[in-house]
């Protein structure tokens, strides 16, 4: 299937606003901003170029083949509708997973470490659009928590609380920054870590070190279910 990028980009503006759908069933929507889009449910943006480098890949039939580009889930979303592609094949949906209802514990609610997995792995299986389990990378001595089948996606999970409720962990930032250097190691296209429970922790990281990260990218699961990536200040 050979498709002109022009062609494409131009009915994917023209769909701005519009509801499309990812691979696991959850509904996102975007802004066309000139020569990218800004998802609605993620802090990524997703560009011309972007878009572009998926289109020798179609047709689609899972997001297997785009998983070395940035927002796969989004990508096969767009490029699976026949709003954007003529005569679309069926699109593989997996069952969907309710986000907010199985993800969200109630404002007060404390969750254990393992708990906290569980819920952080459905929230980043949807984002990715991606099972995830625990797995191992060749030449890296550690399992991580949310590894892809074909490992082009690896991150680990963090639960972390502030000491006596008050100050920043110095031993937590050791240890983000050894999970940090451990994901650099492994060969995957998405290294991420994501964090619940005390904000400041992982902010405070970023904040500092962030920009000494190479190629890993940083969430935080809130409690009411919504993920937000966090970025370095440049």
């Amino acid at each position: 299937m050979s498709l002109a990028i022009e062609d494409v980009w131009n009915r994917i503006v023209a769909c701005a606003g519009q509801s499309f759908r990812q691979i696991r069933g959850k509904e996102f929507t975007y802004t066309a901003c000139g020569n990218y889009i800004a998802l609605d449910t993620t802090n990524q943006n997703l560009t011309r170029s972007e878009v572009a480098k998926a289109l020798p890949y179609l047709p689609l039939t899972s997001t297997a083949a785009i998983q070395h580009l940035r927002a796969p889930s989004y990508v096969y979303a767009l490029l699976t509708d026949p709003r954007i592609i003529d005569d679309a094949p069926p699109r593989l949906v997996l069952a969907p997973q309710p986000l907010a209802a199985s993800i969200a514990p109630k404002l007060d609610e404390k969750l254990t470490p393992s708990e906290f997995e569980d819920k952080a792995r459905r929230a980043m299986e949807q984002h990715y659009g991606e099972p995830l389990h625990v797995g191992k990378c060749d030449g890296v001595p550690k399992a991580f928590d949310l590894v892809s089948p074909d490992k082009s996606i690896v991150g680990d999970a963090k639960y972390y609380t502030l000491v006596g409720g008050v100050s920043l962990p110095p031993a937590k930032y050791a240890t983000i920054a050894e999970y940090v250097w451990l994901l650099e190691k492994t060969k995957a296209t998405h290294k991420f870590l994501v964090f619940g429970n005390e904000y400041r922790v992982p902010q405070g990281w970023v904040k500092k070190y962030g920009h000494l990260a190479l190629g890993v990218d940083f969430f935080f699961l809130h409690s009411d279910g919504r993920l937000e990536q966090l970025r370095a200040e440049p």
